[in-house]
């Protein structure tokens, strides 16, 4: 252990001798240059921007289209209407004809029963129903048929006692 301890000391004393290395001179130059050091770091911050800049913009870029893609799918402007308006024809034009009118529920899912938070008990039932109408031009014959889906929901109030 003694051996270990003296070899570590000796060790100790070497490095205490030891002297730093003079610097070069153009390092001294450069650190007593203050517009050195200036130039040397506007560079880094130009590059460090441009590094970061550059897929910001890409990110921001993406958000863009994402919110105009979202806009024209959720706006009013944009959205078809299902609804036809049907103007009365002109005197030299034969007027179409409904000849049926249809409205059938395809489908009812019940989707349960639920508490409200004003303590009003519902029922909610899913309608899925089809209105189909067929209308006829009498003079040439042709047809033609709108098929209209439809869902509704239903809410149920459910007397408690």
């Amino acid at each position: 252990m003694n051996d270990s301890n003296s070899e570590m000391d000796a060790f100790e004393q070497q490095l205490r001798r030891l002297q730093p290395a003079r610097p070069s001179d153009a390092l001294m130059a450069r650190l007593e240059n203050p517009q050195g050091l200036r130039q040397a770091r506007t560079g880094m911050n130009r590059s460090a921007l441009i590094r970061f800049l550059v897929p910001g913009l890409g990110g921001a870029i993406a958000l863009l289209v994402i919110l105009a893609g979202w806009f024209v799918m959720h706006h009013e402007l944009f959205h078809v209407s299902r609804t036809a308006k049907f103007l009365p024809a002109p005197a030299s034009q034969a007027p179409l004809v409904c000849t049926s009118m249809t409205d059938a529920v395809v489908a009812a899912h019940d989707d349960g029963i639920y508490a409200g938070v004003d303590g009003r008990v519902v029922q909610v039932i899913h309608l899925l129903d089809i209105n189909k109408s067929v209308w006829k031009e009498p003079r040439s014959g042709n047809r033609m048929e709108i098929v209209v889906p439809r869902q509704q929901i239903l809410v149920n109030n459910i007397n408690t006692y």
